[in-house]
């Protein structure tokens, strides 16, 4: 009897902090929703939104995309890839064909960008090192 009266008021307590916590509009009322205690689940389900099935592209579609995008990468090497791997990333179905793109592009990027030559002429340690090469190559003809 004495655990059923201190159970009760607790719940009494947690009531009236919920009630206070909504007065002072630190939180909204939702009938619906249950005052969550802590570590018990919810006595309601939640509903969640179904994602849409994924549908594989044509290799046409991956192109026209590419093109309106303005994509430099190539849409048949990035259709016959993901057709070899069935569509899927890791053991993940993919979601979306178009962010797949997005990452094609940015790693297109980065490869172009760090195959573009920077001819700024020959670093400073570059300079140091013909200097010493000359150098040497000097005093072994004089010790010839």
């Amino acid at each position: 009897m004495e655990q059923a009266i201190i159970e009760l008021t607790r719940a009494v307590n947690r009531l009236a902090d919920a009630v206070q916590s909504v007065k002072e509009g630190k939180e909204e009322y939702s009938p619906q929703t249950p005052y969550k205690e802590k570590g018990k689940k919810p006595t309601t389900t939640t509903t969640t939104r179904a994602r849409a099935r994924f549908v594989k592209p044509s290799v046409e579609e991956v192109a026209a995309y590419i093109r309106a995008k303005g994509y430099t990468f190539d849409a048949d090497r990035f259709w016959n890839y993901y057709e070899s791997k069935g569509w899927k990333i890791g053991n993940n179905s993919m979601a979306s064909w178009r962010a797949a793109c997005v990452t094609w592009q940015m790693r297109e990027s980065e490869a172009s960008s760090a195959a573009a030559p920077h001819d700024d002429g020959p670093s400073e340690a570059d300079r140091f090192l013909l200097e010493c090469m000359a150098k040497r190559n000097a005093a072994r003809k004089e010790a010839r």
